[in-house]
């Protein structure tokens, strides 16, 4: 049961847009963050933070490091921008290469 409750921990992190909630943990003495939905339904015996959830699935070794997940959801959210970025690098390097053929010519 406990692997289901880790591989459901981490599909909800995989949400594309996760609401979060702070809320100041007395016991703890510091603020953690909730996913807002769980926060309203599950009960506190079973409420896990965002940052326990990180850990679990590092733990299990199922992510090394929290920005691994950071830097795929960038990715992912930025794609086409990556891919317009890469398309332009691309077109600047062929007509620099086709002036410096140019002008090799020219001057040869």
């Amino acid at each position: 049961e406990a692997d289901g409750e880790i591989l459901a921990a981490g599909s909800r992190a995989a949400k594309e847009k996760e609401e979060l909630i702070s809320v100041y943990n007395p016991e703890l003495g510091e603020y953690q963050i909730y996913d807002i939905d769980e926060f309203l339904t599950t009960p506190r015996t079973e409420l896990m933070s965002v940052d326990q959830k990180m850990e679990v699935l590092m733990e299990e070794g199922l992510i090394s490091q929290q920005s691994d997940i950071e830097a795929d959801a960038f990715v992912e959210k930025n794609r086409n921008g990556i891919i317009i970025f890469s398309a332009t690098t691309a077109a600047i390097v062929l007509l620099l290469v086709y002036l410096w053929e140019k002008k090799r010519r020219n001057d040869g």
